[in-house]
């Protein structure tokens, strides 16, 4: 029987959907061909030893180093080093980074090391938010490592990006887009329940958002929205499900707006099954993006989608599966919104054909091509 590929993955954002990925992603591969080590930072969110039991449940060997989330250079340097002598010890067949700060320093730690495969997902590349000098130098960083990055994992409106800025060779380039399993999705709890949970009168249409509370969801324009379509439709609640850094600030903007009855920040919820039932209509307000999580799970409760146009060419068509409005741009969201609550066979519609498109994001076609790349780089 042939020996099993060693592959090492690393993630230091242990929280929201590169998390999510990467657990997926390491439970789904099948044990008897591949021998599974993770290495993650425990300091981003508690929430990680849960993932962190999973995979141990499933046979993985979990190692926790400590990370910092931004750039530190002595303890970024310190921890090449650590991962570097790990990596002479262990030997694995392939190193797989997951985020920027893994990107970052599992690459460099993986070529000192001089691992043959090193493989890269970047999760939404870090300049993808930035503009001019900034936008520059990310980018020049992401093609220097992009020299001895053997693979890098994309979604297709990560490959738009990728090519844009030249990252690395089109060869280098592989797509595969996130999925997720549907029998984690299943409410346990009506809509009625989850209503009458969160204390929102049951003749209401609820409007809602996931994601994390940062810069990067743009949260201001989904409440922006939210002031004008509340303006002239009153049997109307919007909900966002998440929890960040903004917290204090977007609560603020909605007391300031006299929203705090109709807007709700819920906070982080453990299980969202037990959210999506709720929304009569999603909202992706995302100033850039990889492929969210949360516009497939949107997708899988047959939800109508409205999404800031951010390059998901491949994923969103503008009124088929989706209304595609201009990023910040609250007016047209709003009039987005004030559509679908007025055409309920519009919302349907495109409802139905949001629910359709899921089939492109099958969760065995996700782990079979992973699986594939692994072992033809192994052999």
């Amino acid at each position: 029987m042939a020996s099993k590929v060693k592959i090492l993955f690393g993630l230091e954002a242990g929280d929201a959907g590169a998390l999510k990925h990467l657990v997926s992603l390491a439970c789904g591969l099948n044990s008897e061909r591949f021998s599974i080590t993770v290495i993650l930072s425990p300091a981003r969110s508690s929430r990680v030893f849960k993932e962190i039991d999973k995979m141990t449940s499933a046979g993985i060997n979990v190692l926790l180093f400590s990370m910092a989330s931004k750039v530190a250079m002595v303890k970024d340097i310190r921890l090449i080093r650590k991962l570097t002598s790990h990596l002479q010890e262990n030997r694995y067949d392939i190193v797989h980074a997951h985020s920027s700060k893994a990107g970052l320093t599992f690459r460099i730690a993986a070529r000192l090391a001089k691992i043959d495969n090193i493989i890269y997902t970047p999760h939404c590349f870090y300049f993808q938010g930035k503009t001019g000098f900034r936008l520059w130098v990310f980018s020049l960083a992401e093609r220097v490592l992009g020299r001895f990055t053997t693979k890098l994992i994309v979604s297709s409106n990560e490959e738009l990006w990728a090519r844009k800025q030249h990252i690395v060779s089109s060869e280098k380039l592989t797509v595969i887009q996130n999925a997720i399993q549907p029998d984690e999705y299943r409410p346990a709890i009506t809509r009625e329940e989850i209503k009458e949970k969160f204390e929102i009168p049951a003749h209401c249409l609820v409007v809602g958002g996931v994601g994390r509370l940062s810069k990067q969801k743009d949260w201001k324009t989904f409440i922006c929205a939210a002031r004008e379509v509340l303006l002239q439709h009153k049997d109307l609640v919007f909900v966002i499900a998440g929890d960040g850094e903004l917290f204090k600030q977007l609560e603020s903007l909605i007391t300031d707006l006299a929203l705090k009855q109709r807007v709700m920040l819920l906070g982080h919820v453990e299980e969202m099954r037990n959210v999506y039932p709720l929304f009569d209509i999603f909202v992706s307000s995302s100033l850039w993006e990889g492929l969210p999580y949360s516009l497939l799970e949107a997708m899988h409760f047959k939800l109508p989608v409205i999404a800031s146009d951010i390059g998901y060419a491949d994923i969103l068509v503008d009124q088929y599966n989706a209304l595609l409005y201009r990023p910040k741009d609250h007016m047209q969201l709003a009039e987005m919104i004030m559509t679908l609550i007025e055409n309920p066979s519009y919302r349907e519609r495109l409802a139905e054909h949001a629910y359709a498109s899921r089939c492109d994001f099958e969760f065995s076609r996700f782990i079979e091509a992973h699986e594939k790349l692994y072992l033809s780089l192994s052999n």
